[in-house]
């Protein structure tokens, strides 16, 4: 057959008969990839064109549905499992498809439809609780943790440096995390402390929308409002909540005004 010339049907259909069931190996699947990314730019492009055309149809958009609802074979997933593994211990492999994920998460079309859908997850509380049933079941597995530990410490460029936990942390206060809040700091006595302040945050003044303000602890003491006195609160948005976490010295003086402003305040 001469180059570009198309095969007949009859022809295509003994391709398809003579390379059904047959498997590639690695190395094949390998030189498969790259003719395929070595094409000319326009024929890529007429091949793309034929995949839109292909899903632009309501009949094979409802058959490619029901064949990948059908559940995988143990040998399938494992052979495809098998070829992402050998794939991805050829760094050019690991870089390219990093690129790729960076471009594409820069497009603004890309971040729409991720938060789209991410916002449609967080909707749905069916789907919220499989999702967490999920995460529970796997992590409880000892199997499952080590092999993410050990794909973690095989591949750090994939991760953040870990961050320090315990005494270990910059943040670190004797653990005091763990002691529990004074009784009468409840439910009840956080919604009185938001109403006080108009349900706006004290620091900017944004005013509370949908998701309640947390209460904030000004001098820090998880035991201060069992002393009867309330001086010691101020609802924060909740950016402004995060922050009051780290660097504490420092809003305690802001907040600290509040003190003296505060016609309640008493010693």
């Amino acid at each position: 057959m001469q180059k570009g010339q198309h095969c007949s049907p009859e022809t295509k259909a003994k391709i398809s008969a003579a390379n059904k069931g047959r498997k590639l190996t690695p190395e094949q699947n390998i030189k498969f990839v790259e003719a395929m990314q070595n094409k000319r730019p326009e024929t890529k492009e007429k091949i793309r064109d034929s995949v839109k055309k292909l899903w632009n149809d309501p009949e094979y958009r409802n058959h490619m549905s029901e064949v990948h609802k059908k559940p995988l074979s143990p040998k399938h997933r494992e052979n495809m499992i098998a070829g992402i593994k050998e794939a991805y211990k050829r760094p050019e492999v690991i870089a390219k498809k990093t690129a790729q994920n960076r471009a594409n998460l820069a497009k603004p079309e890309v971040k729409a439809k991720l938060s789209h859908a991410s916002k449609r997850v967080a909707a749905d509380p069916i789907e919220k609780e499989r999702r967490r049933e999920r995460t529970i079941k796997r992590w409880q597995d000892p199997n499952a943790r080590e092999k993410q530990r050990e794909m973690m410490d095989a591949n750090p460029q994939w991760w953040p440096p870990r961050t320090p936990s315990g005494e270990d942390h910059p943040n670190w206060k004797g653990g005091v995390a763990f002691f529990p809040y004074c009784p009468k700091f409840n439910d009840a006595f956080k919604e009185h402390i938001r109403e006080k302040f108009g349900r706006k945050c004290y620091r900017c003044g944004t005013p509370e929308k949908g998701r309640k303000f947390p209460v904030h602890h000004i001098d820090y003491n998880k035991n201060s409002i069992c002393n009867g006195k309330e001086w010691a609160f101020v609802p924060l948005c909740h950016s402004h909540h995060a922050q009051s976490n780290f660097n504490r010295w420092y809003w305690f003086n802001l907040l600290i005004n509040y003190w003296v402003m505060n016609p309640d305040f008493i010693l």
